[in-house]
């Protein structure tokens, strides 16, 4: 059984770039770059490099034969991307910046030969296959609620990655817009206009200008119907 405290602490970002750096190949296999906001880049199946997040925010959308479909906000200090078991046919991605991103392209196999030597409990797979496990069952609940509650959930998601003004408010990051707003939250766009009206007649939300504000979030949090169980927020 695994302590999630040390799953955490061993796979956080500084101790990633620490282990990768104790080896002497490191500049040889690992590329940091920096992306602009709206570049995109599809993964092939193999999967010939892994992505760790420096800085900044992108959209991981799973590609299929209908179009993208299933797509998710990753945050910065994590993989995007991680070998687990050998000859593994993995879906299509698409990553898009959807802010200005700074990310490790690490070499694949350098990857993997770091992981054995470094990692031997698999703290840092583990902690990967925590992070995607959350993000399904966060897909999978949003899935589950009506359309208006959808779009108060992706309000509050986004407001995870704010900054707090005051006790009751949050200023939501930049990316949040009506078109990421309606995508995350599976409506269209004139339905999430609509919510987003509402909500600033009611005084919850100011956004006739960037950044946008959470000014009482509290009262978001009750106009939220859900059961008890909150796990997902």
């Amino acid at each position: 059984m695994y302590k999630r405290e040390i799953i955490r602490s061993f796979a956080s970002y500084s101790n990633v770039i620490k282990i990768l750096k104790k080896d002497s190949q490191f500049n040889t296999y690992c590329f940091q770059e920096r992306i602009n906001k709206g570049y995109s880049i599809r993964l092939p199946h193999n999967r010939p490099y892994c992505y760790l997040v420096d800085t900044g925010y992108t959209k991981m959308s799973i590609v299929s034969e209908v179009g993208q479909n299933n797509y998710y906000i990753s945050r910065p200090g994590v993989f995007l991307t991680l070998p687990i078991v050998e000859d593994e046919f993995l879906p299509a991605v698409e990553i898009t910046a959807i802010t200005d991103v700074i990310w490790w392209r690490i070499d694949t196999e350098f990857l993997k030969k770091i992981l054995l030597l470094e990692d031997p409990k698999n703290y840092i797979i583990v902690n990967f296959l925590l992070d995607n496990r959350e993000t399904l069952n966060r897909l999978t609940y949003r899935y589950s609620l009506s359309s208006r509650d959808s779009v108060y959930y992706s309000l509050l998601r986004g407001a995870e990655a704010g900054i707090q003004i005051g006790p009751n408010q949050m200023e939501l990051p930049l990316f949040i817009t009506y078109e990421t707003l309606a995508k995350f939250s599976n409506t269209s766009k004139g339905y999430t206009v609509r919510i987003l009206t509402e909500l600033r007649q009611q005084g919850v939300l100011q956004s006739s200008k960037k950044p946008w504000v959470i000014t009482d979030l509290a009262l978001l949090k009750t106009m939220f119907h859900t059961p008890d169980d909150r796990r997902n927020l």
